[in-house]
């Protein structure tokens, strides 16, 4: 890593470092691994193991005794696994909180940059970085933009805006703004208290989409360094499937409900309902009308406010 490790102010913030994991123990462990070279000098690192029934988590509580492991009864989904482990660094006192996949691999040196970048502004709430594959070496994202006027299309940033940190341009929220997944997210721990950190109105996916909204809507900064670099085996933990289509419509809808002003539900949801049209189209000629059945079902559930729907029912 380019540029000081030098402790601003009185020191190194104290970071919570959250990894989220359900029955995948190979991964997991390769990440712990990478975390326990880690040059930071202020971190704990926590593992919620998310209802699995595989013994992952007593085999991570048995073979990593420097990490804590926090049970969840059963799998919460991303929002709800995480949280366990948010509420747990703010509890004990953690300046910061880092979340990130069990998929990743960490340098040493990463956590700096975000450190860095958190302090150095006012009202930052969450930093990311760059992300890397481990196989072809390609960025997986430097960010990403979400467009509620194209109906919550995204647009993952595979190359920097700029060589230092950027964010969202001062327009409102409603309209496009930047957030970080919770693959490699620093979260300010004064706006996790005070916040809807994370929204469990979502199962998978738009956790992070929602966070950021709450930033950009209450005057904070949502970041990213692309100097902080990890490797991240993206799409190991869930492929795109009928149950990521059932999700990706859900929390569409369920996110204009919940935080979209009144006044633009109206173009998001006729713009939603266009993308979808065109989704419906190109899966028809496909022939993976299954994901029309779990775009229509995402749609159905939502209104009746039912029981999110199982993996096994798309299978």
């Amino acid at each position: 890593m380019d540029g000081q490790q030098t402790p601003p102010g009185d020191g190194w913030p104290t970071v919570g470092i959250v990894v989220l994991n359900w029955e995948n123990y190979g991964d997991t462990a390769e990440c712990l691994d990478s975390l326990e070279s880690l040059a930071y000098p202020e971190h704990e690192v926590f593992v919620v193991d998310n209802g699995s029934t595989d013994g992952s988590g007593e085999r991570i509580d048995d073979e990593f005794e420097w990490v804590e492991v926090i049970y969840n009864d059963d799998n919460r989904g991303a929002a709800g696994g995480n949280n366990p482990g948010v509420a747990r660094v703010l509890d004990e006192g953690f300046d910061h909180v880092l979340l990130l996949n069990e998929d990743t691999v960490l340098p040493s040196d990463f956590l700096f940059p975000l450190v860095e970048t958190m302090e150095s502004e006012e009202n930052v709430a969450a930093v990311g970085g760059r992300q890397y594959n481990p196989e072809t070496g390609n960025v997986v994202n430097v960010g990403v933009w979400f467009l509620p006027f194209l109906g919550g299309l995204t647009r993952v940033l595979k190359s920097p805006l700029k060589d230092h940190p950027y964010g969202s341009a001062p327009i409102p929220p409603f309209l496009a703004f930047q957030y970080v997944p919770t693959s490699m997210m620093l979260l300010n721990g004064d706006f996790a208290a005070t916040h809807d950190v994370f929204c469990e109105d979502y199962f998978i996916g738009m956790e992070d989409v929602d966070l950021a909204y709450q930033a950009h809507r209450d005057g904070w900064k949502v970041l990213v360094n692309p100097d902080a670099e990890i490797y991240h085996k993206e799409g190991r933990t869930i492929e795109w499937s009928t149950f990521k289509t059932y999700h990706w419509v859900r929390n569409r809808l369920q996110f204009a409900s919940n935080r979209l002003p009144i006044y633009f539900h109206v173009p998001f949801l006729l713009s939603l309902a266009l993308l979808l049209g065109w989704l419906c189209l190109q899966w028809y000629l496909d022939e993976k009308r299954g994901h029309i059945q779990a775009a229509l079902v995402g749609v159905a559930d939502y209104v009746a406010d039912d029981d999110f729907r199982d993996y096994e029912f798309f299978n």
